[in-house]
């Protein structure tokens, strides 16, 4: 290709120029400069670009809605197969492959003051005031205290 080129254009061109352009040509080593036309290169120049480009510009390096899908297929993938469960689906699958699954079936409550767990143990109870408590704490409260708290209702 440089060969034919300087035979169409050696006119324009001195014979001195045209002598280095042939003496590059013959002696050239091709292997030091593959590495700079190779592909992997460009790639890697592309992969830089874009990352300044997300850094200058403070965006996200994950797509919003990405996340979204994510988040929302983390909530419905379970260990366990279902026939019309739509993560169960081979193209889904793909998407979700990476993804943790879901380790609780069920929600559970933490009363915030003393930080334990209210379950069938320790149910949940809602004062007149409309402010929920666990019953052990309730109970321990009415000890110290010595007086009664009124129970409005029982979440069982």
């Amino acid at each position: 290709m440089a060969l034919n080129y300087i035979r169409d254009y050696q006119f324009f061109m001195n014979q001195e120029s045209i002598q280095k352009a042939m003496g590059c040509l013959l002696f050239m080593k091709y292997k030091n400069i593959l590495p700079q036309y190779d592909e992997k290169r460009w790639e890697r120049l592309i992969k830089q670009f874009k990352q300044e480009l997300y850094n200058v510009y403070c965006f996200p390096k994950e797509s919003p809605l990405l996340s979204y899908l994510k988040c929302g297929i983390t909530t419905l993938k379970y260990l366990i197969l279902c026939l019309r469960c739509p993560i169960c689906n081979k193209y889904m699958q793909e998407l979700s492959k990476d993804l943790l699954t879901i380790q609780k079936l069920g929600s559970t409550w933490i009363f915030r003051i003393s930080g334990e767990l209210m379950d069938e143990n320790n149910p949940p109870i809602i004062l007149p005031n409309n402010q929920v408590y666990s019953q052990k704490s309730l109970q321990q409260t009415n000890q110290q205290q010595n007086r009664q708290v009124q129970q409005s209702r029982n979440l069982k």
